[in-house]
């Protein structure tokens, strides 16, 4: 039976597949545009991802523990999981939007202009000027970056709560 800190380096290593995961993710979905085209479904795709390595990580837990789990040991492995990952996303968040693609933000502003015209094309020049600053405004590299670390960690917390209640069996006294 591995100690503590197997178990902690354990989390830790798929926590980082996780945050690999997330750039690989974003990566190749950025470059075929698919989030400007079907953000719902994209979202749908990564989360399904996401809670198959927190439930994997957490099966394997309980079962290192002779199949007994507590549901605050499956909340700690899974938030480990989804703050390692979290992090590796929010580091790439932020060099992809400061360095790598500086201009990022204009396109998406871009992008969002464009989905506001096709949604409602009745709109005036002046609404849809305010309503562009307003994006603007709030998104920012800062505001991105605290997001998708908050995004991972979020739906890690519940996918942990959810996977530890399913999973959890009680020591027989």
């Amino acid at each position: 039976m591995p100690n503590n800190k197997q178990i902690h380096n354990y989390n830790i290593k798929f926590g980082i597949y996780l945050g690999v995961f997330w750039i690989i993710y974003f990566s190749i979905f950025q470059s075929i545009q698919v989030f400007s085209l079907y953000p719902i479904i994209s979202l749908v795709i990564g989360l399904l991802i996401q809670t198959v390595i927190i439930t994997y990580c957490i099966l394997n837990y309980k079962q290192y523990h002779n199949n007994i789990l507590q549901l605050n040991k499956a909340l700690k492995t899974g938030m480990i999981i989804s703050v390692t990952g979290g992090i590796i996303l929010a580091i790439y968040h932020f060099l992809l939007l400061n360095i790598f693609q500086y201009d990022l933000s204009s396109k998406i502003t871009l992008i969002y202009e464009n989905w506001i015209l096709k949604n409602r094309p009745n709109l005036s020049a002046k609404e849809l000027y305010d309503k562009i600053r307003l994006f603007q405004k709030y998104n920012t590299e800062k505001n991105i970056t605290i997001i998708s670390f908050l995004w991972v960690v979020f739906f890690g917390f519940f996918i942990s709560i959810l996977s530890g209640s399913i999973l959890h069996k009680k020591v027989q006294p």
